[in-house]
């Protein structure tokens, strides 16, 4: 593309001012929310739950609430936190100095002890 300007000491020529649109106040509603998903039964549900533990344990979340999350998310279901155990004994088993393991790994231990605890009440 050549441009073609105007000679030393000519003003140029005055741009048209381009057509400024109305100003539109646009509202949207609120989003919806996204359902939490829930996991599935069977080991694919223990699975999930090892994701979980270990997203919170990487994310640093390894408190209290962090463990009644996941007993509430395996619904009080022993036999899925105890596949989710199994799989942090294993990737425990792979990176035994990796801190985020570790602490999977402790708050699946926890989510078990406190599930146990409540099913002798």
């Amino acid at each position: 593309m050549t441009a073609v300007l105007p000679a030393p000491g000519v003003p140029a020529p005055e741009l048209p001012a381009p057509e400024l649109e109305p100003e539109v106040e646009v509202t949207l509603p609120p989003p919806i929310p996204a359902p939490t998903p829930t996991p599935p039964a069977g080991p694919a549900g223990a699975a999930w739950i090892f994701a979980l533990a270990l997203d919170l344990a990487t994310d640093g979340v390894v408190d209290e609430a962090a463990v009644d999350r996941l007993v509430e998310e395996a619904g009080a279901n022993r036999r899925t936190l105890e596949g989710a155990y199994g799989r942090a004994v294993a990737l425990l088993g792979e990176y035994p100095d990796d801190p985020n393991v570790r602490e999977t790994f402790d708050i699946l231990v926890r989510a078990l002890r406190r599930l146990h605890r409540h099913a002798g009440a």
